[in-house]
């Protein structure tokens, strides 16, 4: 298939409509419009950035701060690293000639040797643990490079780049900065100020979880990848039970005021170093994109909207793509859930080639497509024209305008389709799953072994470590009492075991981290037919509900609506609607049933948070809705 590269981006100049609706955002601001790809396509313009004189510097330091379970080490070989570190790979090396650096910030959850995070645990995958850790190195960073520069610092440049709870991170650290240069100054060592600005702020579907997530806090079973039926069943039992009897079961959630409250517990993911997740209102940050994902519904992944209130800050701006988390902030490998069996037609290439574009409108120094390729980096930003019609042919259908109402006008076409595949089978989905599955299944057997040789070569290290570190620790103890010194033979053995010992662990938990990363076996095409069940089951509970004349939630009413047009025959058609279809068929992935870990509902919406713990009032996009019985 031919590639098409480098699309010449641009922001749609019509601002998007705001308007009252039913879910209380009467005055809120709109969303931005999402940028598209225009063609033709070009090259975008290389940038030259400015030369350091002998007497002064301008510093221009980026910091990438990746998603949950993202590492741009162990996800670069099969293709499924995250827009983050496709922009870091972007970013030329660090210069000091030049002023120019680049820090990349593994995501939580993955190896990081800096801060002796081995990656791989539930503390950082479920509860965000290692995140201040994170946020020390990357400070420390920043000190070490401003603290011993030693020409004349004529300004300090930042940009920060984010995805999930890298995203939260890269929020957190500008705070940081915002403490750290009060006025917009920065106390250098000698008593001088430096200037100081975050120009950029890049972030992807920010998700907190920090803590207790939204999805802790109710009854849990978790569907593990080898999952018996006993256990799917299980599973299935508990989410029923969360629907028919938990006290943010469908009854109470589907009916009340508008505005949702889609998360089941007290629970908010905000805790410790996420409590404030605002963009600084200093004045200190120029520009802030952020990229919401349209589709996501999992309680475990909140997102917080760089809104505050009802209103954007003057230097942010949000927009809404299709897709779910890992298709706005990428992460998928190719394949992965039976989609996007090519390179070049992710779900968030669209997302990462419009976050490319505005870094370098604002002065990122990310290197241009000609120099992309001759690095042999371009394939990172591919886009085949196939899936750039596609992609284009659906984003014209979505109705842009406040945050709640652009998402539900996604989540109407979503629903449709889930309705159709639902009534017209999932059978070739579920086979080209089947197949990918397989050749993933060998990596995991390949990858698992490698992995478990490398852990006997890091025991077997530690024990000769161990060996030679006794003898050292019994003479220290020795000089302690009576004095003397330390045979320096012992001190040589001693340093030689841990440097083999430091070299066989990280050999073992990069591989390890790898491993970690594989796409799980199973878990969709187990998970995939009971949401659909449980989706047909919620939606005529709804119908019986409603017919006591509550007040149905917007959320609620847009899926009604794509049931009701499903059920009239004004639902999609084969043939008319053959490329929609197809968009969601081939690109869209399903995180629900790819994850299938918390007590999320398939009917449920997503818990979206607009400053501190305050909740997006989920906006109303049906007039009438009619009842009847299924």
């Amino acid at each position: 298939m031919s590639k098409v590269r480098s699309p010449s981006l641009r922001i749609q100049a019509i601002p998007l409509q705001a308007s009252a609706d039913f879910a209380k955002e009467e005055g809120a601001d709109s969303v931005s419009a999402a940028i598209m790809p225009v063609l033709p396509m070009v090259s975008t313009p290389t940038f030259k950035p400015a030369q350091g004189l002998k007497c002064c510097i301008t510093l221009n330091l980026a910091f990438f701060f990746d998603g949950t379970g993202n590492n741009v080490d162990a996800d670069v070989g099969t293709f499924e690293h995250s827009n983050v570190a496709r922009l870091f790979r972007a970013h030329p090396l660090s210069d000091k000639t030049l002023g120019m650096y680049g820090f990349y910030i593994p995501g939580l959850g993955t190896y990081f040797r800096d801060i002796n995070d081995n990656g791989g645990g539930t503390l950082g995958l479920a509860f965000g643990g290692g995140g201040r850790k994170r946020l020390d190195w990357a400070e420390d960073q920043f000190k070490a490079v401003v603290d011993h520069t030693q020409e004349e610092i004529t300004e300090i440049r930042v940009s920060l780049f984010g995805f999930s709870r890298g995203a939260a991170l890269a929020r957190a650290f500008a705070l940081i900065l915002d403490k750290l240069c009060p006025g917009g100054l920065y106390k250098l060592p000698n008593g001088k100020d430096a200037p100081f600005t975050i120009y950029f702020m890049g972030l992807f579907d920010t998700v907190a979880a920090v803590g207790l997530p939204a999805g802790s806090g109710v009854e849990t079973a978790l569907a593990a990848s080898n999952a018996t039926a006993a256990k799917w069943a299980a599973y299935e039992k508990s989410l029923v039970s969360r629907r028919d009897n938990h006290s943010n079961g469908l009854a109470k959630l589907a009916f009340g005021e508008p505005g949702a409250d889609p998360s089941p517990t007290w629970a908010d993911g905000h805790m410790e170093w996420a409590n404030d997740l605002r963009i600084p209102l200093s004045g200190l940050v120029a520009y802030c994109v952020h990229m919401v994902a349209a589709h996501e519904q999992r309680h475990s992944f909140p997102s917080d909207s760089v809104r505050v209130g009802q209103h954007y800050p003057s230097n942010c701006i949000e927009m809404v793509y299709p897709g779910m988390h890992s298709d706005v902030g990428g992460g998928y490998r190719p394949g992965e859930e039976g989609k996007s069996l090519g390179q070049d037609e992710i779900l968030g290439q669209i997302p990462l080639l419009a976050m490319y574009q505005l870094a370098i409108e604002k002065g990122v120094p990310l290197m241009n497509m000609e120099k992309l390729k001759e690095s042999e980096l371009d394939k990172d930003f591919d886009v085949s024209p196939d899936f750039l019609k596609a992609y284009s042919n659906y984003q014209a259908k979505i109705s842009n305008s406040t945050l709640g109402r652009t998402v539900l006008s996604h989540m109407y076409y979503y629903f449709l389709w889930r309705f159709f595949r639902i009534k017209n089978s999932r059978a070739a989905q579920l086979k080209t799953n089947e197949d990918q599955e397989a050749e993933f299944k060998i990596d995991h057997e390949e990858l698992g072994k490698k992995v478990g040789d490398l852990e006997g070569k890091y025991k077997q290290a530690h024990k000769k470590a161990q060996k030679y570190s006794r003898p050292v620790q019994n003479q220290r103890n020795m000089q302690a009492r009576v004095g003397g010194e330390i045979d320096p033979q012992l001190l040589q053995d001693e340093a030689q075991a841990n440097n083999e010992l430091a070299i066989a662990k990280d050999n073992w938990l990069k591989e390890k981290a790898k491993l970690d990363s594989l796409p799980s076996i199973g878990k969709t095409g187990a998970s995939l037919p009971m949401y659909d069940r449980l989706l047909v089951q919620e939606t005529q509970q709804i119908i019986k509900l409603a017919q006591s004349g509550q007040k149905l939630r917007p959320h609620y009413q847009s899926l009604l609506k794509a049931w009701q047009d499903a059920q009239e025959g004004k639902g999609l058609d084969e043939t008319k609607d053959a490329e929609l279809i197809g968009f969601f068929d081939h690109y869209m992935h399903d995180s629900l049933a790819g994850f299938a870990t918390d007590l999320t509902l398939p009917s449920d919406p997503r818990c979206i948070y607009v400053g501190l713990d305050e909740e997006a009032r989920y906006a109303g996009l049906i007039s009438t809705i009619k009842t009847r019985t299924a």
